[in-house]
C-alpha cells in the first residue's frame, strides 16, 4: 500500500467527498475528516489527531485539502507527518480575505474590534479573535505541494496564489474559467486529471528541485509514469511524473530510485539515452533531455524503411546483454533523430533470454500480427 491519504473538505463540504478520490489512488487508504471546528485552533487539533491516528507506526501521509481545509491544514502543525500535499483552491491569504469580507459587509476593522463578532450574510461570522489569531500565526508550510486554481476564483487572486506558490516552491496548475468551487462536469474532469498526473496538466507550472517546468503537453503514459513535454529555462525538456496505477504484468519496487539506478546502468553500458537533468525524489519527478524526432512505432505503422534502425537496436541489445541487462524493446520507447536511434526510457532489467530483442522485441518492429492487434486496440 502507498501512503494513507487524508482529505480535508472546504466550507459546506463533508468527509464523504473523499470517495471521489479512491479510484484515483487504488493502492492507498483514502479517508475524509468530518471536522467540527470553525476556527484554525479548533480544527487544527482535530486534524492533528486524525494525522496521528492514520500515521500510527510512523507512516507518512498524503494530504488532499480543499479551500479552507488547506488553510486549516497549514495551521495544524502537521508538516513533519505529511509527505506531499494537493491543495484545491486553497485559502493562502486569510488576513486579506477577512479584510475583503469586511469591505463587502461595509464594516470597519475598528467596529469588528469593538463588537468582537459580526454576522454577515455570506460565510462564517466575522470574528476579531479569528483575525488576531491569523496575524499572530503567519503561515509556514514546507511540504512538497501541488495547487489547483481556477482563473475565476472569487476569493483569491491569481497574483496572490502565484506569490504563495513561488514562496513555498509549490506547483501551480490553472484551469481557465475554473471557479473556486470545482463542481461542473468539466471542472471535475480537470481536477481528476490533475490528481491522476500528480499536478502535471497542460498549463501547469511544476517545481522540480527548485526550478520551474511549464507543462506544454502530454507525450505518453507508460507502466511507471506520465511523460510530458515541458519548458525549463527556455529549453524544451521531458518531465516524467511517476504514477502508482496498477499494472497487471509488471511488479515495481521503488520507482524513482529505479529510475536513478537504471539511468546509471544504461550510461555505463553505452546505450544512447537522453541526459537526466534533475531528479526530485519527494515529488517523484524526473527531468531529462528532450530528443525531438520520430517515435519508432510511427515509423513501423507507416511502413518506413527500418533496416538502419534495426541494426542500431541490435547494437544496443548487444551492449545491454554484455552488461547483463535487457531494455524495454517496445518501439514507443525509441526515437529516431537525424538517422540515430535513441532509447528514451530508462527502464532496464536483469538479462533474460525470454525478454531479449530477438526473442521478444523484434516482433514489434514490423507489421506482425502482434503489432497489428496492438494498433487496433489502441486506435
Amino acid at each position: 500500500m502507498s501512503d494513507p491519504i487524508l482529505y480535508l473538505h472546504g466550507q459546506g463540504g463533508n468527509a464523504a467527498e473523499a470517495k471521489r478520490f479512491r479510484p484515483l489512488f487504488p493502492d492507498s487508504e483514502v479517508r475524509g475528516l468530518e471536522y467540527r471546528g470553525t476556527t484554525p485552533w479548533e480544527t487544527g487539533a482535530e486534524i492533528r489527531e486524525a494525522v496521528e491516528r492514520m500515521g500510527a507506526g510512523g507512516k507518512s501521509l498524503t494530504l488532499i485539502a480543499n479551500s479552507i481545509g488547506a488553510f486549516y491544514a497549514m495551521c495544524a502543525g502537521i508538516e513533519e507527518r505529511i509527505r506531499r500535499a494537493y491543495f484545491i483552491s486553497p485559502i493562502v491569504a486569510m488576513e486579506k480575505l477577512i479584510a475583503d469580507r469586511l469591505a463587502w459587509a461595509g464594516v470597519t476593522e475598528e467596529e469588528l474590534k469593538t463588537r468582537g463578532s459580526i454576522p454577515v450574510p455570506f460565510g462564517e461570522d466575522l470574528s476579531w479573535e479569528y483575525l488576531c489569531y491569523v496575524r499572530e500565526h503567519p503561515l509556514r508550510w514546507r511540504v512538497p505541494t501541488e495547487i489547483l486554481y481556477g482563473s475565476r476564483d472569487g476569493l483569491t487572486s491569481y497574483e496572490t496564489m502565484a506569490d504563495f506558490a513561488a514562496e513555498y516552491g509549490a506547483g501551480l496548475a490553472v484551469m481557465e474559467n475554473g471557479e473556486h468551487f470545482f463542481h461542473t462536469e468539466e471542472q471535475l474532469r480537470f481536477l481528476d486529471e490533475w490528481l491522476r498526473c500528480a499536478g502535471c496538466v497542460p498549463g501547469a507550472r511544476v517545481n522540480v528541485c527548485g526550478s520551474t517546468c511549464c507543462i506544454l503537453r502530454l507525450l505518453g503514459r507508460g507502466k511507471g509514469g506520465y511523460s510530458f513535454l515541458a519548458e525549463r529555462g527556455g529549453k524544451e525538456v521531458v518531465l516524467k511524473q511517476i504514477h502508482h496505477e496498477p499494472c497487471a504484468f509488471y511488479r515495481f519496487g521503488n520507482k524513482i530510485e529505479a529510475e536513478r539506478r537504471d539511468y546509471e546502468r544504461l550510461r555505463q553500458a553505452g546505450i544512447r539515452i537522453p541526459a537526466m537533468l534533475a531528479l526530485d525524489a519527494d515529488r517523484e519527478r524526473i527531468v531529462k533531455e528532450y530528443i525531438e524526432g520520430a517515435v519508432v512505432l510511427e515509423l513501423v505503422r507507416e511502413n518506413r524503411p527500418m533496416e538502419a534502425y534495426l541494426a542500431q537496436v541490435r547494437e544496443m541489445a548487444a551492449k545491454a546483454r554484455e552488461a547483463g541487462l535487457n531494455i524495454d524493446y517496445f518501439p514507443t520507447n525509441f526515437v529516431a533523430r537525424d538517422g540515430l536511434l535513441w532509447y528514451v526510457d530508462y527502464e532496464c532489467n536483469e538479462y533474460s533470454d525470454a525478454w531479449s530483442f530477438e526473442n521478444w522485441g523484434v516482433r514489434w518492429w514490423s507489421r506482425t500480427s502482434e503489432l497489428e492487434a496492438y494498433l487496433r486496440q489502441n486506435e
